[in-house]
């Protein structure tokens, strides 16, 4: 999937003005190495590295929520292995620069 995601972005900016499509269960299936990979690289590439918070501090923080996502069900704690909560607030932005890059 995603390498038919990554081919589906290199089309639209080669070929496509504007597209639109619906991703089900993107949130739960980001790769959390591959996503923190996404955001170094957009990080790097649009902030300067002087800027405060530091690129470092913004990767550690994202880390933080995403491997130590802790939830309840049915009476039962859960820690979140894969993807992101879609209730944190993180989430979409992830996955849009996960889908773009």
């Amino acid at each position: 999937m995603i390498k038919f995601v990554q081919t589906l972005v290199l089309f639209c900016m080669l070929w496509v003005s504007r597209v639109t499509w619906d991703v089900t269960s993107l949130y739960t299936n980001i790769s959390h190495i591959l996503g923190m990979l996404a955001i170094k690289t957009i990080l790097e590439q649009y902030r300067e590295s002087f800027e405060m918070p530091s690129n470092g501090s913004l990767l550690h923080l994202l880390e933080l929520v995403l491997k130590r996502n802790n939830f309840q069900f049915n009476g039962k704690d859960y820690l979140q292995v894969g993807g992101t909560a879609m209730g944190t607030r993180v989430a979409p932005s992830l996955a849009n620069v996960f889908v773009c890059h």
